[in-house]
């Protein structure tokens, strides 16, 4: 995923790197999906292509129809969104 964004945005491996603050390593594995990767890094390099936001929605469980039935059966009402 990281490496298409990437290309589409015409941005290198070294840029992406230089903009995240880590080494090109670090962006290869990750792009490579090795699990080893921090969460931390991989923020990083969210930020660096500009996609953070979409990860965080995309990881909110208010976002999906399974996410928001699940809160409202385990979540008591004060809490729930």
């Amino acid at each position: 995923m990281t490496a298409s964004l990437r290309k589409l945005n015409r941005l290198t491996v070294q840029q992406v790197a230089e903009r995240a603050g880590l080494s090109r390593g670090t962006v290869t594995r990750l792009e490579a999906g090795d699990a080893g990767v921090s969460l931390s890094s991989m923020l990083s390099v969210f930020r660096a292509l500009g996609i953070v936001d979409l990860f965080l929605d995309g990881i909110d469980p208010y976002r999906t129809a399974i996410g928001q039935a699940q809160a409202n059966r385990t979540l008591p009402k004060r809490v729930r969104n």
